[in-house]
């Protein structure tokens, strides 16, 4: 894979922060990472539009998990103004015993004004 040095820390920027704001419970700061026609693609659920669909599958998913953890592995340049960034997640639930679940992740960004929107975000586990 062919790794861009230049853009790989702005987009490990907004894992981090994505990561922050799911730490702090924060359902709004991990939306507002996503450019307002985004779509989500969740395992083993339907494709979600848009910020307002973003928003509350982040805020269900806040009240189930207890921990999430993004790991880059590539970052792949589309052009000046895209970037796709291929990595790993793994989550733990809230449950009274907790489970943890791990997969790979695919995200498509866009440049919009100055700053890296996620555009496209599909994940899905490596075990049933």
């Amino acid at each position: 894979m062919t790794r861009s040095v230049v853009v790989e820390p702005e987009i490990q920027a907004i894992s981090d922060k994505f990561m922050a704001a799911f730490k702090k419970g924060d359902a709004q700061g991990i939306t507002d990472l996503f450019a307002k026609d985004a779509v989500l693609l969740p395992n083993h659920a339907p494709r979600l539009e848009g910020q307002q669909a973003i928003a509350a599958h982040w805020k269900a998913g806040l009240e189930q998990l207890s921990t999430i953890k993004l790991t880059t592995t590539d970052v792949i340049p589309l052009g000046s103004d895209a970037v796709v960034r291929i990595g790993t997640w793994e989550v733990t639930t809230k449950d009274e015993q907790p489970m943890t679940f791990s997969g790979k992740d695919l995200v498509l960004y866009r440049k919009e004004g100055g700053d890296w929107k996620i555009v496209a975000d599909i994940w899905n586990t490596d075990k049933e």
